[in-house]
């Protein structure tokens, strides 16, 4: 185990899904792929971004919301082209539940808890 994944207090799933990175409006987004997800946070790889902005909202959708999912994010780390956020949202909780109510197994390895909807 490596001393980054010990400092982690939430399990996260590796899934590389395709994600957009929202600052100011979608015409303006970019591009990313969501490398993992847990119910608190995502590791995003973006490309020729110096700098991700401290806030921003993430992209993404399921297969239980096909319309798409928007997670207001705080960066917490970045080093080259990868980055590390937390969700910053008030109802994470329920967005990932509702996100994931199709995959009830990746729902349980994110969360360490049965989905019950």
């Amino acid at each position: 185990m490596s001393a980054l994944s010990d400092k982690r207090a939430f399990a996260r799933v590796r899934v590389n899904m395709p994600g957009r990175i929202v600052v100011t409006s979608v015409e303006a987004a970019r591009d990313c792929v969501i490398r993992d997800l847990s119910a608190h946070g995502a590791n995003l790889q973006v490309r020729d971004w110096a700098e991700v902005p401290l806030e921003f909202y993430l992209l993404f959708q399921s297969l239980a919301n096909p319309a798409g999912v928007r997670r207001t994010c705080q960066r917490r780390w970045q080093v080259g082209d990868v980055v590390g956020v937390q969700f910053i949202d008030a109802a994470v909780d329920v967005a990932v539940r509702n996100t994931l109510a199709d995959d009830t197994d990746l729902y349980a390895r994110l969360t360490g808890l049965p989905l019950k909807i």
